[in-house]
């Protein structure tokens, strides 16, 4: 490859001051290099008069790929040989980011001298060191340095090292990690280091784990995203995964299945979607997943791959992770490192004022940031700053109980100087941060906020309304990092989100609550329960949760919750079987509307109708009818016996009955529930073939064949006629049909009809929902009318281990094809008995 198709190498030259006729040599020698394009060349001479030295020499060493050491006595001697600059060359060459060479110019004693390298040094003939001062000719030495140079750059222009934190290597084909990369990001070295060393410790093919864990506000993340980006070359796919709520975290998990293309990617139910990226993970390398601040290990249960090949790289304040995965204690910065971050962030060189600021701060990388931003937008000196936060801490917890708990007092201090900045330049910057601080942490829609200026309060409304404005308020607390921007979505960190709520009083937090609810239930798709919902309800849904939990604590705006929680759990997490949070949302909306409406409100039997469909799907078959009969008994009294409502809870009174066996019951609930619907709809809707279809279901139970098949032949030809050949529930009504086809002895057309089903049921949710075990089961029964045990126990098998993933071993569906099976296998041992004993 030509030069000019490479990028001009840095050279950074070090050296001691009496050395700098030597210096000029070598600099002189390294002409032809220069002239070529495949260099450049730095050292102190080139600092302008009145620039600041060190900041010069730290950015200047910071971005070479090639450190020159030219070594004397003097320069051993010097006080630059302990300095932090040197051991960041030394890190820098040790992890590969650039290549420290150590030029010997005078003899010296180095035997303790802490160099990596000294394969670069001009060699006698006989192949011991030798100085430069020492050659014969001077020119020869020098020459023999520049190529070694040339040849250290050709070896770092083709390595292209993904250590490199300025790698510009291309980004892995699936990437999602949802934070810009920091540049001011400084330090770390060797937690890095050992975070690499660690995920790499086992075989090429081990799965290897990492837990980063610590104080909030310590830079777990951080550390997990510039790590990220350091080795962008060694991952295909790198997958961030939000994983405070268990929700979302099956929902970001999931949402890999989309760019992996997987064929399960738009499966009904989450938990098939979830297996699938896990199944893919367990065959494949070159992967990294990032769990961000996982509450505990047993979280992580369901989505650990078990095979080998990718990492893990986890972020917790938990601290028991060992067991689990190799943990790694995210501490406060080094004092050095601190230093060095104030002075990068703000440009300053006031080694002392960062110092004594980073005391003060508590070496704490949140608070250092929001210093060093403070500074920056402000323009004032870090001990003018420091002055600032020393005098206003005295009066920041004047008000008796205000000091926070959960957080270190440095980030309040930092914070409340950034907030009174804003707030005196732009108050609706303020008010945008005081709306965040009830939100989910990350990923909060800008658009969302867009949408629903009706539930803002005026001043931020007008801001909002107008684009000019609202990107004035997002760039002035972007100026002060109070707030994020990346790809539509805002994000604040945590921290700074528990002492916004800490400094308001109780109204201003009443109506910012009441404000996030209402944006957020009205973003809330009304239709979750379908599939071109769900990325949308998976972005919502961490706003729903802690926007919910606001507002029951705090009391305000109860209705909208209600609404919102009931939609979240009533539709999309049962919908996708996430079966124990929607238990534990539509519980809450079901507390949060008693107290509202009080205990027989139709709104608290539309909870209670909810919750019962979400129990009988845990199998709790007693606690469900207890909750359906006081919905109707609440409906019934609220709108008459004859209502289309009143229906609804009969029918779903009739699964309940119908599953504990009460099967006359189940009939008249049915039949009550028919008339009604007939009366209100007429004879051809969907509406009547669900419950017509569900009268088939008891009519069969009780041998009634001929008049379930009536039944499901009715169901089936209505939902063909309003959903067309291939629907899901056309797919519900088919398998029905088969299986009364079975009864009734034509087991030809039962097989037909059911495999049929299987076919619809597979393609509209998956091979591994648990709609897909229904006509397993059937099939099974059916081959094994036709004395075809072994493919009855191949579809007993498949459709037991899809129930016992998503349902468990105890539910009642489960055991019912448990006990099929065990039938099937011990009809086959005795037929091979038969045939031993002949």
């Amino acid at each position: 490859m030509a030069a000019g198709d490479q990028r001009r190498m840095k050279v950074f030259i070090s050296y001691a001051r009496e050395d700098k006729m030597l210096r000029d040599d070598l600099d002189d020698h390294l002409a032809n290099l220069k002239q070529q394009g495949i260099i450049e060349t730095w050292h102190d001479g080139e600092i302008l008069a009145g620039q600041a030295w060190e900041p010069a020499i730290l950015e200047q060493l910071e971005t070479a790929d090639v450190i020159l050491l030219l070594i004397s006595a003097k320069f051993l001697a010097s006080p630059y040989i302990n300095s932090v600059e040197m051991k960041r060359a030394m890190q820098r060459h040790e992890v590969g980011e650039a290549r420290v060479i150590p030029v010997l110019l005078r003899p010296v004693f180095f035997k303790n001298a802490p160099f990596a390298s000294l394969e670069m040094l001009p060699k006698d003939s006989h192949g011991q060191l030798k100085a430069i001062t020492k050659w014969s000719n001077r020119d020869e030495a020098y020459a023999k340095v520049a190529e070694g140079i040339h040849r250290a750059v050709s070896d770092l222009q083709t390595e292209t090292p993904s250590d490199s934190p300025r790698s510009t290597l291309p980004m892995p084909s699936i990437w999602n990690v949802p934070h810009q990369r920091n540049p001011n990001f400084t330090g770390r070295d060797e937690l890095l280091t050992q975070l690499q060393a660690s995920l790499r410790s086992g075989q090429a093919t081990a799965l290897t784990q990492q837990a980063i864990h610590g104080l909030g506000g310590v830079g777990k993340t951080q550390l997990a995203v510039e790590h990220a980006f350091r080795h962008t070359a060694d991952y295909d796919v790198v997958w961030w995964i939000r994983s405070e709520q268990t929700a979302t975290l099956a929902a970001d998990y999931a949402a890999l299945a989309q760019r992996l293309d997987l064929a399960e990617k738009d499966a009904t139910e989450q938990a098939v979607v979830v297996e699938a990226v896990r199944r893919w993970l367990d065959q494949h390398s070159r992967w990294l997943l990032i769990f961000d601040n996982v509450n505990e290990p047993k979280d992580l249960d369901l989505y650990r791959p078990q095979g080998s090949g990718g990492q893990i790289l986890i972020t917790s304040r938990y601290a028991a992770w060992r067991g689990k995965a190799q943990p790694l204690e995210v501490e406060e910065l080094d004092r050095a490192e601190s230093i060095k971050f104030l002075l990068k962030r703000t440009g300053q060189t006031d080694e002392s004022a960062a110092n004594k600021l980073a005391e003060a701060l508590g070496d704490l990388p949140l608070a250092l940031e929001h210093a060093g931003a403070y500074v920056d937008a402000t323009g004032i000196s870090l001990a003018e700053y420091l002055k600032l936060f020393e005098s206003y801490q005295t009066a920041l917890f004047d008000e008796e109980g205000s000091e926070p708990t959960e957080y270190p007092v440095s980030i309040t201090k930092t914070w409340d100087l950034a907030f009174q900045q804003v707030q005196q330049q732009l108050p609706a910057a303020v008010d945008l941060l005081n709306l965040c601080a009830f939100f989910a942490p990350d990923d909060i829609p800008l658009d969302m906020i867009r949408a629903g200026t009706e539930f803002l309060p005026e001043g931020l409304r007008e801001a909002v309304q107008n684009p000019l404005s609202l990107n004035k308020a997002i760039a002035a607390l972007r100026c002060y990092s109070l707030i994020d921007l990346d790809d539509g979505m805002l994000s604040v960190h945590r921290m700074v989100q528990a002492v916004t709520r800490d400094r308001m009083s109780q109204e201003e937090r009443e109506r910012w609550i009441e404000s996030v609810v209402g944006l957020v239930n009205e973003s809330f798709p009304l239709n979750s329960d379908e599939v071109a919902t769900w990325a949308e309800c998976a972005r919502l849904l961490p706003h729903a949760f802690i926007a919910a939990r606001y507002a029951e604590a705090m009391k305000v705006a109860l209705d909208i919750t209600g609404e919102l929680l009931n939609q979240v759990g009533g539709g999309y997490l049962r919908t996708r079987v996430l079966l124990p949070q929607a238990k534990l949302s539509l519980e809450q909306a079901l507390r949060i509307d008693e107290d509202m409406y009080g205990s027989e409100h139709p709104t608290v039997a539309r909870d209670l109708s909810n919750l019962s469909l979400v129990l009988r799907d845990l199998g709790d078959l007693v606690g469900a009818k207890g909750v359906i009969e006081r919905a109707l008994h609440i409906d019934e009294d609220t709108y008459g016996s004859e209502h289309q409502t009143v229906a609804i809870r009969l029918n779903n009174l009739g699964l309940v009955l119908s599953d504990l066996g009460d099967l006359f019951g189940a009939k008249a609930a049915y039949e009550r529930a028919l008339r009604i619907d007939e009366v209100i709809y007429g004879t051809e809707d969907a509406i009547v073939a669900i419950v017509v279809n569900n009268l088939g279901n008891i009519l069969q139970d009780l041998r009634d064949l001929e008049g379930a098949k009536v039944a499901y032949e009715r169901a089936l030809r209505i939902s063909e006629a309003v959903y067309g050949p291939e629907h899901l529930t056309v797919a519900t009504m088919m398998n029905n049909l088969g299986s009364v086809l079975r009864d009734l002895g034509d087991l030809v057309k039962a097989q037909m009809v059911v495999e049929r089903a299987l076919r619809i049921s597979e393609v509209m949710c998956g091979a591994e929902h648990p709609d897909v075990a229904s006509p397993l089961n059937n099939l099974g029964n059916i081959l094994q009318s036709l004395g075809d045990l072994s493919g009855a126990r191949a579809a007993y098998e498949r459709g037991l281990l899809i129930l016992r993933d998503f349902l468990g071993d105890e539910h009642p569906k489960t055991m019912i094809v448990q006990n099929n099976l065990a039938d099937v296998e011990r009809k086959i041992r005795e037929a091979n008995q038969g045939e031993q004993d002949q």
